[in-house]
Order: C-alpha cells, then sequence, then structure tokens
C-alpha cells in the first residue's frame, strides 16, 4: 500500500504585518475624527493623544466602541488612555515594519505602473513607489489565495480615483492587504476599497465610499464620510 505525504501549501508574498492591539480598531487617529454625514462604521474607534471631544461621531455610527483618553468623547464612549497609548505605539511599529521590509523591491514591483496601478492584476508580494500611489482611471485587481499577502510601501500620498474598485480574485483577502502610506491617503467618492490603510499623517473616507479593512492615522486625524467595515 502507498500512502502519499499531504503537502503544506506555502503562502505566496511576504509575512503579514503585525497591528498589534492596533487591530482592534477600525479607525485609529491621532487627531480629530471628522464627518458630514458618513454611513457605519462596523468595529471600534479611537483617538489618541487628542482629547475625545475631537471624535464627531455618534454611538449610533459605531458597531463598536469609541475609546477616548478623556470624558469629553461622545455619549457612550469608554475612557482608555492606556489602551490607546499601546495602540499608538503599536501602530508605530506596525508602520515602521510595513516600511522596512527587505528585500527592496526591483522591476515591475518597483512603482508599477509608473505608480498607477489602475487596470493592472498584482499578484501578492511586496510592492514600493517612490513617490504618490495613484489608483485612477480604472479598478485594480489583487489575485491570490486566502492566505497570500499584499504590502504596498508608499512614499508619500495614496490616492484612490472616484468609483475605482480594489477587486480581490482567487480567494483573497482584504485582511492580508497593507497600504503603508507616507504622508496621507484619499479614497474617492464611490470607491471600493480593500485593506489596512496604515497613515503616518491624515486618512479621508469620501461620501458614498466602501472600506473592507482598517484606517489607522498616526499623527493626523480620519475624515470619515463613506462605510467602513472590520475585516
Amino acid at each position: 500500500a502507498f500512502m502519499a505525504v499531504p503537502r503544506t501549501l506555502r503562502a505566496a508574498g511576504p509575512a503579514p504585518v503585525d497591528l498589534g492591539s492596533a487591530a482592534h480598531f477600525t479607525i485609529l487617529a491621532g487627531a480629530t475624527i471628522t464627518t458630514t454625514g458618513g454611513g457605519v462604521i462596523n468595529g471600534d474607534v479611537g483617538a489618541s493623544p487628542i482629547t475625545g471631544a475631537a471624535i464627531h461621531l455618534t454611538a449610533a455610527q459605531v458597531n463598536g466602541t469609541i475609546y477616548t483618553v478623556d470624558a469629553a468623547g461622545p455619549a457612550g464612549s469608554v475612557i482608555a488612555p492606556a489602551l490607546l497609548t499601546t495602540a499608538k505605539g503599536d501602530l508605530t511599529a506596525a508602520f515602521n515594519d510595513a516600511a522596512g521590509r527587505l528585500p527592496a523591491p526591483t522591476g515591475p514591483f518597483l512603482n508599477p505602473g509608473a505608480g498607477n496601478i489602475g487596470g493592472l492584476n498584482l499578484v501578492p508580494g511586496l510592492y514600493k513607489f517612490t513617490g504618490t500611489a495613484l489608483i485612477t482611471g480604472s479598478d485594480v485587481t489583487l489575485t491570490g489565495g486566502p492566505d497570500d499577502v499584499w504590502i504596498f510601501q508608499i512614499a508619500a500620498d495614496l490616492q484612490v480615483g472616484t468609483s475605482v474598485h480594489v477587486i480581490l480574485a482567487g480567494g483573497a483577502q482584504a485582511r492580508n492587504i497593507f497600504w503603508q502610506v507616507g504622508t496621507s491617503a484619499v479614497i474617492g467618492t464611490f470607491a471600493v476599497f480593500k485593506g489596512t490603510i496604515i497613515a503616518d499623517q491624515a486618512i479621508t473616507i469620501n461620501t458614498t465610499s466602501v472600506m473592507d479593512g482598517r484606517a489607522l492615522a498616526f499623527t493626523a486625524g480620519v475624515t470619515f464620510n463613506g462605510n467602513v467595515g472590520e475585516l
């Protein structure tokens, strides 16, 4: 009798970024969280070191907990300065991890699409943009298995155009997609975005857009006018 030895399939791409306690947040900001009529946030929200008065959300918008550093937060929020300090520290570690991943991308993984990945179909891997990363003019497709990982190292801004979609194919999961942004990120109106944004500065989620992931902004604020879902 012959018995075949089962094979373990290895995930393609780099190892995922460890977000630590920041992974518990759908939105985490260093400054004001604003909205002019955003939809629903599925997951926890927090801001630090800024006062809770800078979180302009209501409990009805958040299917989760709003954490603040003081008692000035929205009605129903939870005061947890130590938890937020730890999460912001873990966010710094995650940003540095993603930004420092090696080996340095080359060939088609360096500035793919000359900086605009709209219309491309990208396999798992570590990608690097030496300036602004654009997803405009057409959708981008990420094709891979459920455990495959994409990390995008972006030196400047991330700009996602109006009505542009990030499409996942082959079983790819939003939880395995990381966008490390050196400055700020903007998700255009009617856009559908996938993955975790780890931005040094601000994140803007425009009206009627949908984000399947996390918006984690270390220094500045998050503008929330779409819908955000946890991974």
